[in-house]
């Protein structure tokens, strides 16, 4: 689970490293309007139009950003399915964000900034530490 949020990070860094100008419109406009600046697009990259173009491209360090997202769910579902009881499921939600972002970007003309980091940092990261931590509290509790 670790390397898989890991593999994760890495992609998602190549991403938003791309989108520095964007993000760093974002950062002013939320400082006049938060709420305005998080339904805007201010530029952001749609991740499925990321997705599509490094998939279409020569092979590049930017693959990992779907391939880390893929192998977050993969993971998630696998660990889930074998040792998920009670809200445990809910871990899934996380896991599954960047991948419905993926589809969102390509089915949206423009695409509000403040989902697009929702459903690709929030969540995916929330997830993984909460699962982290979970996981540790449960082996301390067996010692």
């Amino acid at each position: 689970m670790f390397l898989a949020g890991i593999g994760y990070a890495a992609g998602l860094t190549g991403y938003l490293r791309s989108n520095l100008d964007a993000l760093s419109a974002l950062a002013s406009a939320a400082t006049a309007d938060p709420a305005a600046a998080l339904t805007a697009s201010h530029g952001l990259t749609p991740p499925g139009a990321f997705v599509l173009g490094t998939v279409s491209a020569p092979p590049s360090v930017g693959l990992a950003f779907p391939a880390g997202a893929a192998l977050l769910a993969l993971v998630f579902v696998g660990t889930v399915a074998k040792f998920g009881r009670g809200t445990a499921y809910l871990y899934l939600v996380g896991a599954f964000a960047p991948l419905g972002a993926f589809s969102f970007g390509t089915a949206v003309a423009v695409e509000p900034s403040g989902a697009t980091l929702a459903l690709l940092v929030v969540l995916p990261l929330a997830a993984t530490l909460v699962f982290l931590g979970d996981v540790g509290q449960f082996l301390l509790s067996e010692r």
